[in-house]
């Protein structure tokens, strides 16, 4: 991330597309930090509740393409952490546009 002045926005809005507890993701003030607590939801999800991965993903436009990539052709203990990454770098892009066009 370029500024650490985006870390809170992209904090939020994966709090938010995830439907993550107030308390989750509050101890969070680096980009490995968030992402190491982000690899813990995404590997919870992919075992216990995969179709709220799935909605979550959409929510974020992460893109279909890039999901399955990940999905079908990672090693299969790197894709929680490698999806984490994609989310995040999703999530900042979002935030960087809204900055952007912010009037």
């Amino acid at each position: 991330m370029s500024s650490q002045g985006g870390l809170p926005a992209t904090v939020a809005l994966i709090k938010k597309d995830f439907a993550l507890e107030a308390t989750e993701l509050t101890q969070v003030d680096t980009e490995d930090n968030l992402l190491a607590h982000l690899t813990k939801v995404i590997s919870y999800l992919l075992d216990k509740d995969f179709s709220r991965l799935l909605n979550a993903c959409y929510r974020i436009d992460l893109s279909e393409r890039s999901l399955k990539e990940i999905l079908n052709h990672e090693n299969p203990d790197m894709v929680a952490c490698t999806l984490a990454q994609a989310i995040i770098d999703r999530e900042q892009q979002k935030v960087a546009l809204r900055e952007k066009y912010k009037s």
